[in-house]
């Protein structure tokens, strides 16, 4: 993703190219485009990391836990309000 929007960014004999066979999600204009999309992959990356965790542990839990959720939430914030 990093690799495709810095290509978008700064080729742009590449961007009229891409511009058709790219999904939408995937559409950046500009770098704050290109930051909320990291963003929200870093995002998923860490609810994933989360449920595996949880599935893992097995009833086994610890108040420790709660840090991964709650940066998960923090994130979410910020990037609400950042497209706000």
């Amino acid at each position: 993703i990093f690799a495709m929007g810095i290509a978008i960014l700064f080729l742009p004999k590449k961007q009229e190219v891409l511009k058709d066979k790219l999904p939408k999600w995937l559409s950046i204009k500009n770098f704050t485009d290109l930051k909320l999309l990291l963003w929200e992959a870093v995002l998923t990356t860490l609810v994933v990391y989360f449920v595996n965790s949880v599935v893992k542990k097995d009833g086994d839990y610890s108040w420790e836990m709660l840090i991964l959720p709650g940066s998960i939430l923090m994130l979410s914030f910020c990037i609400y309000i950042l497209k706000k």
